[in-house]
């Protein structure tokens, strides 16, 4: 075998590995349109939102489990999250490599707008 199948071979099974995590976390927290990620080059750990249906499993996830989450679109992304220090969630938006918006709260309310926003930021042409 050369060496580049046994990259290759190495690499599917770090996938596979993920899937499976992926898999299990989403039946353990009863959600199935966000994925968890480990180390994707972007994103450490959390769960990033695949579709507008995913904003609801996201609340439910900073709720249950405090891990982050992101949004990650054609043409803006968003992370949100925790600041265990001061027990509130914190979040931002950028587009073009500039903060857009950015959230400090405890009113999960105001998150879910902000989440709401801040997906339809991410994936809608921005005008001009």
């Amino acid at each position: 075998m050369t060496k580049k199948n046994e990259d290759n071979k190495a690499g599917n099974k770090q996938v596979q590995h993920t899937d499976k995590i992926n898999i299990e976390l989403q039946a353990r927290f009863g959600v199935k349109n966000v994925n968890y990620v480990i180390d994707n080059g972007i994103i450490k750990k959390g769960w990033m939102v695949q579709n507008a249906d995913g904003l609801d499993e996201a609340m439910k996830l900073l709720r249950l489990q405090k891990a982050p989450i992101y949004i990650l679109g054609e043409y803006a992304g968003a992370v949100i999250g925790w600041d265990m220090v001061r027990d509130e969630i914190v979040g931002s938006a950028w587009q073009k490599e500039k903060k857009k918006d950015e959230i400090k709260t405890d009113d999960f309310k105001k998150i879910k707008k902000k989440l709401d926003k801040w997906y339809k930021m991410a994936n809608n042409k921005p005008k001009g």
